[in-house]
């Protein structure tokens, strides 16, 4: 062979190898992005969860995520939606019971592509929940003869 021809042959399989190392490092990063929006995806499911089971009052907050690692901070925005208001035989009140909650959850740190995920959803006062009536036991007494 000839000094030319190797030459070339080594261009090529240089050129190849960091053609490779640039895809396989593309699909590490597509995959570990893929991996933070699921999570916080399920971040913000949990959070909105919390808030509609009442863990969590209605009402606009932010912070970190305590139960992850430092970079998962969510945020909610609660607006009262004026078209649900009624008005409180009782009281006079007007009451607004149904609220927009967003949940937003991100993921930010540095080195890393942040990550947004927002969940929306019209949620009910859990303090406006009446408690289920509890049907009344009737007891009778039969004997036997």
């Amino acid at each position: 062979m000839s000094l030319l021809e190797v030459l070339a042959s080594l261009a090529i399989f240089i050129f190849s190898a960091y053609a490779l190392t640039q895809m396989v490092d593309n699909a590490s990063d597509a995959a570990t992005r893929a991996r933070r929006l699921a999570k916080a995806q399920l971040l913000a499911e949990t959070k909105m969860d919390e808030i509609v089971a009442g863990i969590l009052p209605v009402s606009s907050t932010s912070g970190p995520i305590e139960e992850e690692v430092e970079g998962w901070m969510y945020q909610v925005s609660v607006t009262p939606e004026s078209w649900s208001s009624v008005q409180d035989p009782n009281t006079g009140n007007n009451i607004t019971g149904l609220n927009s909650v967003i949940v937003t959850v991100t993921f930010s740190l540095t080195g890393a592509a942040p990550v947004e995920y927002s969940l929306s959803r019209i949620v009910l006062d859990p303090q406006l929940r009446l408690p289920a009536q509890q049907p009344s036991t009737s007891s009778t007494s039969g004997g036997s003869p």
